[in-house]
């Protein structure tokens, strides 16, 4: 009983401030990770993304293997006032060697991305390097850097450079055969 006049008093007190956020996905519209998918009912369920058929098998699994590692280094152990914190931020708070550990483990992540068929282009493969760079330089600067690196998402904007690299390389290869 006190429950349900908890929940019908927040629902009038908060409601208008709700409304705001009623269409909003709370991944974002750019999660590399996860996708909504509407259920027949019409509620919606969060489902983890797929790559695409088109892709090959052997860069199928790289990608694989990059989504997976960034989303552990970046997102998946807890969520504190909005920013969702994974290993690098936990890394990152031991001064100087967590930063360096962190940079280390971001860069076995870019050179993994570079092992796809055909390789990356180097404009990708600068984009990738800077945003390692910023990464650790931010995280340099105690207790505030760390927060910001993790907000900053290094490994997550890599993989998903890497993913739409690949994505859009495969499209144009498909559109060149079919025509």
């Amino acid at each position: 009983m006190a429950a349900k006049i908890a929940s019908l008093g927040a629902k009038k007190m908060l409601g208008k401030e709700m409304e705001k956020y009623k269409g909003k996905k709370p991944a974002g519209d750019d999660d590399p990770y996860f996708e909504y998918a509407t259920l027949p009912n019409g509620k919606t369920k969060k489902v983890k993304k797929q790559i695409p058929s088109f892709i090959p098998e052997h860069d199928a699994h790289i990608l694989s293997k990059v989504k997976s590692r960034a989303y552990h280094l970046d997102l998946c152990l807890f969520n504190f006032m909005g920013i969702r914190f994974g290993w690098s931020a936990i890394w990152g708070l031991i001064p100087e060697l967590g930063d360096v550990i962190d940079f280390l483990f971001a860069l076995a992540l870019v050179r993994k991305c570079r092992k796809v068929e055909g390789g990356l282009p180097s404009s990708i493969q600068l984009h990738m390097m800077i945003n390692l760079a910023v990464d650790f330089l931010i995280g340099l600067v105690p207790i505030l850097g760390d927060i910001a690196d993790a907000a900053f998402r290094c490994n997550t904007k890599n993989a998903a450079v890497s993913l739409d690299t690949i994505f859009e390389c495969m499209k144009s290869a498909c559109a060149n055969y079919l025509s």
